[in-house]
């Protein structure tokens, strides 16, 4: 409720805005951030009686945050008639003209294993260290800044990394020697040894640009399996996404809402570019992997952060096909166009061993 206002538009003083219950803290937090990093910026709209009926969030933050109120008061017949334009449905969100580039996806790494607050891997501690020894063969497929294969490494199990968008150590810009060294190293394991028992796919499949790179990802961890291989992934869920925005309680997270267009992709804005990350749920995640692995089974609690899958006996494709994505993803573009070209014998290998 808001307090001796006239009609029409005015300033309103934090101390007359009456709060009475914060029904969605997530989205009151959200729009605090927004006024605190760029200042008031919005209104809401009032009935004769002084209650909020578009935009109370807004209200909230600013009596929260003790900043003035642009309010504008409306009669109550009027307010009707708003409520009615108010209901339909104008629109969805669209992210395909932002031309998001693969390789701004690198700023979605997270860092495992490292830093202040260290950040494990679920789908390493649930469902890859249990059943590790070392007489298996292993390949982290966008394996990220590599923490865990490097721990185990030195630790005397055999598992291998691809990471198409390393980056230098304390830069942004990627490091085309060490991608071009995964591609090399892979390309002599399996020339020796052949195909992997298991490729690991940790949090790359929230991090795709688009259902046509997710293919190829697929694509290309089927191909590197063995006949028994097994594939073992963990991606975001969309239940996570969907509960958080409907809590109650506001959260320390940097980022608690997601809006999702119809393939369920969300923006973010980081490090100066656009970025995209994809929510699932176990029953679209099964459907999706389906074309790919003839037994798979969906594991996790969908009102958690992940959900996650394992994957086994890889259906065959034919050359062509894994020709087509392979020569993508071990050869991805970069900035200004350029392509290292360094994967040939790595691709030649793969299909030999098939």
């Amino acid at each position: 409720m808001i307090s001796n206002i006239p009609f029409g538009y005015s300033f309103v003083d934090f101390y007359y805005i009456n709060l009475r219950k914060n029904s969605n803290p997530i989205v009151v937090k959200e729009i605090s951030k927004l006024i605190i990093k760029y200042g008031t910026w919005g209104s809401v709209i009032c009935n004769e009686q002084g209650a909020v009926v578009v935009n109370t969030e807004y209200a909230i933050a600013c009596k929260l945050l003790e900043k003035p109120l642009l309010v504008y008061k409306m009669k109550n017949a009027e307010v009707e008639d708003l409520k009615s334009y108010l209901q339909e449905d104008y629109g969805k969100y669209y992210f395909n003209n932002l031309e998001i580039k693969d390789y701004n996806q690198t700023f979605c790494q997270m860092h495992r294993l490292s830093g202040e607050k260290e950040l494990k891997s679920t789908t390493y501690t649930k469902y890859i260290l249990p059943i590790l020894d070392k007489e298996t063969r292993i390949l982290d497929f966008g394996a990220g800044k590599c923490s865990y294969p490097d721990k185990l490494r030195k630790e005397g199990y055999q598992i291998y990394t691809y990471e198409p968008f390393y980056r230098q150590e304390k830069s942004n810009s990627f490091d085309i020697n060490k991608i071009i060294s995964f591609i090399e190293e892979i390309q002599k394991d399996i020339s020796k040894n052949g195909l992997y028992d298991i490729v690991i796919l940790d949090s790359v499949l929230n991090s795709i640009t688009s259902l046509e790179m997710q293919h190829n990802v697929l694509l290309a961890c089927n191909s590197l399996l063995k006949d028994n291989g097994t594939l073992i992934l963990g991606t975001r869920s969309l239940g996570k996404a969907t509960t958080t925005m409907k809590s109650k309680q506001a959260t320390n997270r940097k980022r608690d809402i997601e809006f999702l267009d119809d393939e369920k992709f969300s923006v973010t804005f980081r490090n100066g570019v656009w970025t995209k990350q994809r929510f699932t749920t176990k029953k679209q995640l099964q459907q999706e992997l389906m074309p790919y692995f003839k037994d798979i089974e969906t594991l996790g609690n969908e009102t958690r952060s992940n959900i996650y899958a394992i994957c086994k006996n890889p259906v065959r494709f034919s050359n062509e096909e894994y020709k087509k994505a392979l020569n993508i993803e071990f050869n991805m573009t970069y900035p200004n166009g350029f392509k290292h070209n360094k994967h040939s014998e790595l691709i030649n290998t793969i299909l030999t061993n098939l």
